[in-house]
């Protein structure tokens, strides 16, 4: 994920995208449209106010798009994946800069020093952002897996909660889960609707078509 989100190719190869990573592209192609136009306009101070600002900007929407892969099946913890995807996209971000600014001036050492502290402020705030998002999703626990005493309310919140950033990570919608788990196309939508309680053969398949241990759908 994190090739296709920083780059879309892996040692030359072209790497295959979904819908929800090239929303993503078309972002970051925008966002440095503007930098160059701004660059050509800048004089000398706002050349390095202009690629601070830049850095940021592209860390945060990097780090935006890479937040579904937070989720992991514990219910309360980020997947570490997570914190290791924005290290690398903190380090491409400085070694860039480093390439930019080259020969470095004593100038430029004050703006990459001030550069790494704003990404590094910026990765503490996505992780804390990631447990916070986490934390506010509803606890899918036993009682729910289990088909204990839940309304069908109270069912369909917290399906949606689970199910939905796994789906929008994929770039699938709920037809493309069933088709994925070669299921009746109206399988995965009863059970979000909580209309069915699964058999165990269809939970498992559509559980391994999210990538998730079946006793983790809620």
């Amino acid at each position: 994920m994190l090739v296709q989100v920083v780059g879309g190719q892996l040692d030359g190869q072209q790497v295959r995208t979904n819908p929800s990573v090239l929303r993503l592209h078309g972002k970051l192609h925008v966002l440095d449209s503007d930098f160059l136009e701004g660059l050509a306009n800048s004089n000398c101070d706002e050349f390095r106010a202009h690629i601070e600002r830049y850095c940021v900007a592209r860390f945060d929407i990097l780090a935006r798009g890479l937040l579904p892969n937070s989720i992991c099946s514990d219910p309360m913890m980020i997947d570490p994946q997570y914190g290791k995807d924005l290290d690398c996209v903190r380090e491409f971000t400085l070694n860039w800069v480093s390439q930019v600014l080259q020969p470095v001036g004593p100038k430029d050492r004050s703006l990459m020093s001030r550069i790494s502290l704003k990404l590094e402020a910026r990765l503490l705030r996505w992780l804390g952002q990631a447990k916070r998002r986490r934390a506010s999703k509803p606890q899918h626990g036993n009682q729910i897996a289990k088909g204990g005493n839940v309304d069908a309310s109270d069912q369909r919140k917290v399906r949606h909660a689970f199910i939905a950033p796994l789906l929008e990570q994929k770039g699938w919608s709920v037809l493309d889960w069933a088709g994925a788990a070669h299921v009746d196309g109206k399988t995965p939508t009863n059970y979000l609707m909580a209309k069915t309680r699964l058999y165990p053969s269809t939970r498992k398949k559509l559980a391994d078509a999210l990538g998730v241990p079946a006793d983790q759908l809620p």
